[in-house]
């Protein structure tokens, strides 16, 4: 291996496991990580460095290949994705999902949207299941405006993916490409929502009808819940649409159920929605009891917890000593 002169300049420069390993940067000398800010001239100087070193190193793997793409687009750097692909041509065996993933997303953030469309293609074919390539393709066709080259897709994506939010926006995109008139666009999203048995097109569906409101969202949506649907993401649309329609009541039950039948802590968006629901019922006393343990969920965002621990310190002030 190769290394060009520079390699010491940049044990400060924030990236991942393999590339320092490529790189030959000692774990006892790397500080990266404690660099949060980069500047432009940065990137560009380490950019530079790096492409040398592409040139001069090929790899040996292509597993080692596909981790230094999903490290190199995590780090905002997708020209330099393409240009390691194209210098270990013979250990690319454009096979694997993430990897054919990883270059198509590079390709679509450098404008070679022939590239990023072939690598989508291939990405489809190695996880049929996966919703990504659906998506991207789509979005690469609807940004040429070849709105009846994505239909396929889109019809393709949603029967895989039935109740995945942003093919359910993309299939709008589309139709509202077409029909300036919401009076011409809603039969076809209820058409599309019915025969795929989708709570997600059906919610899509109450969102965009002027004639539906908060209420008829909650209804929509529990007739998907008295048929049987308990996937989390659909508890979490159903009890944020109960919510909104002032429906506190059963929130909390639903979430207790779905927990019991888990047997594990729900989901920190569920959790909040039944302490908003508590909260909203003036069961204070249960708030306050529940508040500690979402707090102590690793998943639940800084903001929400910030927030959540005011709002439980002015509840607190308003319980009688």
């Amino acid at each position: 291996m190769t290394n060009p002169t520079g390699t010491q300049f940049y044990h400060n420069y924030p990236m991942g496991p393999q590339l320092r390993r490529w790189l030959g940067i000692q774990a006892s000398a790397y500080s990266g990580d404690k660099k949060h800010n980069i500047s432009g001239e940065e990137k560009k100087s380490f950019s530079e460095f790096l492409l040398a070193f592409i040139k001069e190193n090929q790899l040996e793997s292509e597993s080692t290949l596909v981790n230094l793409m999903d490290e190199l687009l995590a780090m905002d750097l997708p020209f330099l994705v393409l240009k390691i692909v194209d210098y270990n041509q013979e250990v690319w065996k454009k096979t694997d999902f993430r990897g054919l993933h990883a270059e198509g997303l590079a390709a679509m953030l450098s404008s070679e949207l022939p590239r990023a469309e072939d690598c989508f293609v291939k990405a489809q074919a190695a996880a049929p299941l996966e919703p990504a390539p659906y998506v991207n393709l789509v979005r690469i066709y609807h940004y040429d405006k070849h709105w009846d080259d994505s239909l396929p897709w889109i019809d393709a994506g949603l029967k895989t993916n039935p109740n995945y939010f942003p093919l359910w926006e993309l299939l709008l995109e589309n139709v509202q490409a077409k029909f300036a008139e919401m009076k011409d666009i809603l039969p076809v999203i209820k058409e599309r929502a019915h025969s795929l048995h989708s709570w997600a097109g059906m919610s899509l569906f109450t969102d965009i009808d002027p004639l539906s409101n908060s209420q008829s969202k909650a209804a929509a949506l529990e007739q998907f819940y008295n048929n049987g649907e308990r996937d989390e993401a659909f508890l979490i649309e159903y009890t944020g649409a109960l919510g909104a329609a002032n429906q506190f009541a059963t929130i909390p039950s639903i979430i207790w159920q779905a927990e019991k039948h888990d047997g594990k802590p729900s989901a920190w968006r569920l959790q909040l929605h039944k302490l908003q629901a508590h909260l909203a019922l003036d069961q204070k006393e249960i708030f306050l009891s529940q508040v500690p343990s979402i707090l102590k969920n690793p998943d639940l965002p800084a903001h929400i917890q910030t927030e959540l621990t005011e709002l439980f310190t002015e509840v607190q002030k308003e319980m009688p000593s």
